[in-house]
């Protein structure tokens, strides 16, 4: 099996119909073996009656498995356990796949023998923003566009962090077998993002290659949940608290205060200093961008604290 599809989902059912409709839809030459495996994270609603009837009717080689631990990670974790294909291709449940998405992120791996695919994730055309929003927020969308040209970990000074979401994430099997899974403390159903940037990370962090590759698309179509204020206050604190675990990993030689790296604490300072400045020159898109800038730095403060607090209790 050259390939496995991975979708986990949640209470998408309509939703995830039209994914698994696009991957029918996907342009798939007779010499690449693929599957699907779809990972029912405790849905409620109609998710299993849907993957089995296009499991039934599709022509597709599907696989259906439930996972009563909420939480992605514990749900990417199983569906890793039963792939059976040589690269584990993860996309999401809102997301609609380009024809010829499977056939570019092989081509990838074929050319560049790399560990880790992130391909490019563009926001559906369907999908209508508020007139209040303001580019600057992608990363809430899972949107991931570094541009035309092909970009190496290996040779570029891309943020690791940049390098995709698991909307779009193809991975060597092997790679599971030498740095384990998923970390089950981070993901939906826990803080809510980063189970995937935390393993591109640890990928980056052992040397191993990771490969952006612009022409394996997929487009994302999300909830208009998520183009509330009150997601975006949400997301922003828990990207905060995302970004303090994994400063623990990558910045293990830094020098600190407490369990905050000395360079975060001039991160804090110019944040604080650019939101008065905005609050007194900007207007009302500048003011709350500035705020979500500040729900960060209080996620990522409040993680810091807890962090030292459970240390300090375990040294005693």
């Amino acid at each position: 099996m050259n390939i496995t599809v991975l979708i986990c989902t949640y209470n998408r059912a309509s939703s995830l119909k039209r994914t698994l409709e696009s991957l029918q839809a996907l342009e798939i030459p007779p010499s690449l073996t693929w599957e699907v495996v779809v990972v029912d994270n405790h849905s409620t609603d109609s998710t299993r009656s849907v993957i089995e009837e296009f499991s039934a009717t599709s022509g597709l080689d599907v696989r259906y498995f439930y996972e009563p631990r909420r939480g992605k990670s514990h749900a990417l974790n199983a569906g890793v356990s039963e792939a059976k294909g040589e690269i584990i291709a993860l996309t999401d449940d809102d997301v609609r796949v380009a024809p010829d998405w499977l056939v570019e992120l092989k081509r990838a791996f074929d050319r560049f023998q790399p560990a880790c695919v992130s391909g490019r994730v563009l926001l559906h055309p369907d999908l209508r923003l508020p007139a209040w929003w303001d580019r600057r927020w992608k990363g809430v969308l899972a949107h991931c566009d570094l541009g035309d040209a092909i970009i190496r970990s290996d040779s570029s000074s891309v943020n690791v962090y940049e390098y995709g979401y698991g909307a779009n994430l193809g991975f060597r099997r092997s790679i599971f077998e030498k740095y384990g899974l998923f970390r089950t403390d981070l993901g939906p159903g826990k803080i809510g993002i980063g189970e995937d940037t935390e393993y591109v990370l640890r990928l980056h962090l052992h040397r191993e290659l990771i490969v952006y590759y612009p022409d394996a698309v997929v487009y994302h179509l999300p909830d208009v949940e998520r183009l509330s204020k009150n997601y975006l206050r949400r997301w922003y604190y828990h990207n905060g608290i995302v970004l303090q675990r994994l400063d623990l990993i990558r910045f293990q030689s830094s020098r600190r205060i407490g369990y905050i790296p000395v360079w975060r604490c001039r991160w804090a300072f110019e944040t604080l200093r650019s939101v008065v400045a905005s609050l007194l020159t900007g207007g009302l898109k500048e003011a709350f961008s500035q705020e979500l800038r500040v729900i960060r730095l209080v996620g990522y403060g409040v993680e810091a604290l807890k962090t030292q607090f459970h240390l300090a209790a375990a040294e005693k």
